[in-house]
């Protein structure tokens, strides 16, 4: 940033301001071009990522979050980027990130900032102005970069609350906003399907059956949640459905077995239809008949 020095004379500060705006311009870009390269090479080089590791390069990214008031939008974009990319290829980083350098918080405060979030109490947000202007274009690529890298850093933390925020807040978005869950880069051995990546679902697919395998839970509060997102998934994202419903509803070896009877996921499913929870008897149903309906009508 420019600075002007006191004592100095007119021209002089005009002249000083012009250079410094045109260096600090020059730096910007350099700055942007290099988070470019490393968000390349991270994503496409194991040695990169250890390296990565190695020079705590998480760290110097969560410090950046700091500043992210004062971010232009490329270097915050490409930021939160690089911190999605280590995030998801290395899960060893997440615990780090969470426990020592307070990732969560801080990416929580840039949301707050980037949405213009207000609060009226310690768990209640204010309702947003209906007259206010949608969000600029720049401002949501941010926020859905920073939401990604949060789902990496939430969802990881296996059969935790922290888990269950994670899918009640990505049951708070838009449902076409979902597609940033099969957008995840793709690293060799992930599973494919349609082109897309359906690591994260699947992630999804073994936290709703060990929700469901859980004994004395509350199926209300710790299933239906991500019922409900698997089944919008499943309604408005073709690719998710299809590879669901290949995960839950395969071809049937045996149709002379009552389909309660079993241990597939398709068996546990179909006994919830019988569930006391009427929240819970409907969540079940509805996402099996989403399933199975679309197979119906666009297969």
């Amino acid at each position: 940033m420019a600075r002007l020095n006191a004592g100095e004379n007119g021209d002089d500060n005009h002249q000083k301001s012009s250079q410094d705006d045109t260096q600090s311009d020059e730096k910007e870009r350099v700055v942007v071009e290099a988070l470019k390269c490393l968000c390349n090479v991270v994503y496409n080089s194991p040695a990169a990522q250890q390296v990565s590791v190695d020079v705590q390069l998480a760290h110097g990214l969560c410090a950046s979050l700091g500043m992210a008031r004062t971010w232009h939008h490329e270097v915050g974009l490409f930021t939160l980027r690089l911190l999605f990319l280590l995030s998801a290829l290395r899960p060893d980083v997440r615990g780090i990130l969470r426990r020592e350098w307070h990732a969560v918080r801080l990416l929580t405060e840039m949301l707050e900032h980037t949405l213009h979030v207000s609060w009226v109490g310690p768990y209640e947000a204010a309702c947003p102005d209906p007259q206010a202007l949608p969000l600029p274009a720049e401002d949501n690529e941010r926020a859905m970069e920073a939401l990604k890298a949060l789902f990496n850093l939430t969802l990881s933390d296996a059969g935790g609350e922290v888990s269950v925020h994670a899918i009640n807040l990505l049951n708070n978005l838009p449902v076409s906003c979902l597609d940033v869950l099969i957008d995840v880069p793709v690293q060799g051995g992930l599973e494919i399907y349609g082109g897309k990546n359906m690591d994260i679902v699947q992630m999804l697919i073994d936290f709703m059956e060990k929700r469901i395998d859980k004994q004395g839970s509350n199926y209300k509060e710790g299933l239906t949640p991500v019922l409900s997102l698997l089944t919008e998934g499943s309604r408005h994202h073709r690719e998710i459905r299809r590879y669901i419903k290949a995960q839950v509803l395969p071809p049937l070896k045996d149709v002379k077995i009552r389909p309660e009877i079993g241990t597939t996921t398709r068996n546990k499913l179909v006994r919830l239809m019988t569930h006391v929870d009427m929240g819970v008897k409907q969540s079940a149903a509805e996402f099996l008949f989403v399933l199975a309906k679309k197979a119906w009508t666009t297969c």
